[in-house]
This record gives structure tokens, C-alpha cells and sequence, in this order.
């Protein structure tokens, strides 16, 4: 498993009324490491929000070790499970594992390494819902390992790793949310501040693609419907 380079893209997900700044999709940037010392480098946050999605299943994959770096002035303030589902059979009753731990490396969970992350906790519809869930909630209280902690998190390195011991694939998408950044500006596809014709052009220029990097009503093409949440936000942001 290699370390690869993030796919940016912009992201909508039905059961979250954000929009992710930065994804990462196995399926596109390449498998998350399975070493828990040798995780994979999603770099410095520099977005509010990141979506990472991948799936895990033993003997195949059992494990997705991932790190990332908060700076100063910014804190992990949410985790959400915006999708969680069988890869084999589309149901939501599989159980898998997530956890939490600091610093650049991690430990595998067990017994023996209870005491030697943050907080760790069984994943699935239960424990956390829908996507309004924060699942710091739960992880800081590490009902199933760790020592516990409280959060919003603040500046350093964290290790993330989500696992299935069982044979059933599970799929997930995790979306972090972080404090300490300016509110996103729906619309201003080029970044200078304010919605007008730079961001007109740039979305014409994808008018009809799908899938759509610059869809933003979430219905995987660049049209009409996108167009009016554009001009909806004419003007400085």
C-alpha cells in the first residue's frame, strides 16, 4: 500500500448540508495504508472540511491507517458518518471499528494496546446514526479503548484508522469538520472572495459534465439547477 497524492475535488453528500473542500476516495488516490506505523500522509488541513472514503475487510484489506495534521488556529471540531454500507450485499448491519490516536503513528487495537491511543469505538448505524451524529461524542469517551479525551481537537498530528475484522466488506465515508477557518463561499469557484463572472466562467466551462466537480446542488451534473445557486449568491461573499 502506497502513499499517493490527495484528489481534490468539491463533494456534496446528500445527508450533509456541507460541502467538502477536499476529498480522499480510495477508489481514486489509492488504498490507505494497513501499517499502523507507516500511515498514509493526508498532509496539513487546509480546508474546513475533508472527506475520506474507503472500505475495509479481512483478509483483503482489514485495516485504513491515515494521518493528518492540524495547525494552529484550526481544530477538528466534528468527525460524521456520512455513508456506511456492505460492499457485497448494500445492507447497513455490519460492525466494524474506528479509533483515534495522536501523533504520526499508531498501535493496532487489542487488549494489550487499550491504554495507547485516544479513543476507540464499535462503527455502524447504531453507535452513530446519520450524518447529524458527531462522532467525537462517542470516540472521546473510548467506549471500546483509549484513554479518552476531549475535544474539539487542537493543533498537532493524528493518526485515524478504521478496521473490519470479519470477511463482509464495509464502506465508509468520514467527514471531518474543522474550526478556525473563514465560512466557504458558495459559488466562488476561483477563490477571489466574491461571486461574479470569474466564477461564471469557470462554471461554464463545466456546463453538462457529469460526474461534475462544480456541481452544487449535489445532483452529480453542471446545469441549470447549479446555475441558479450561482447567481443565488451573486456578490461578495
Amino acid at each position: 500500500m502506497s502513499r499517493t497524492l490527495l484528489a481534490v475535488a468539491v463533494a456534496f453528500t446528500t445527508q450533509s448540508a456541507l460541502l467538502a473542500d477536499v476529498v480522499y476516495d480510495e477508489t481514486v488516490s489509492g488504498d490507505l495504508s494497513g501499517n499502523a506505523v507507516a500511515p498514509t500522509s493526508l498532509g496539513t488541513i487546509e480546508d474546513a472540511v475533508l472527506l475520506v472514503k474507503g472500505s475495509v475487510r479481512t483478509p483483503i484489506d482489514t485495516r485504513d491507517y491515515f494521518t493528518l495534521t492540524i495547525p494552529k488556529g484550526v481544530t477538528l471540531d466534528s468527525m460524521r458518518l456520512i455513508d456506511y454500507y456492505d460492499g457485497s450485499t448494500g445492507g447497513f448491519g455490519n460492525t466494524s471499528y474506528v479509533m483515534i490516536d495522536d501523533g504520526p503513528t499508531s498501535v493496532i487495537p487489542a487488549n494489550s494496546t487499550s491504554g495507547d491511543f485516544l479513543g476507540g469505538s464499535h462503527l455502524n448505524r447504531v453507535r452513530f446514526p446519520n450524518a447529524t451524529t458527531n462522532m467525537l461524542d462517542r470516540l472521546s469517551g473510548a467506549p471500546q479503548g483509549g484513554s479518552g479525551f476531549s475535544y474539539p481537537l487542537g493543533p498537532g498530528t493524528y493518526t485515524f484508522n478504521v478496521q473490519q475484522t470479519g470477511s463482509q466488506e464495509n464502506v465508509y465515508e468520514i467527514q471531518f469538520e474543522f474550526g478556525g477557518f473563514a465560512e466557504p463561499c458558495t459559488g466562488d469557484l476561483n477563490g477571489d472572495g466574491s461571486v461574479n463572472g470569474g466564477d461564471l466562467g469557470v462554471f461554464l466551462g463545466s456546463w453538462g459534465e457529469s460526474p461534475c466537480d462544480l456541481d452544487l446542488n449535489g445532483d452529480g451534473v453542471c446545469n441549470g439547477g447549479d446555475l441558479g445557486v450561482l447567481l443565488g449568491a451573486w456578490g461578495p461573499c
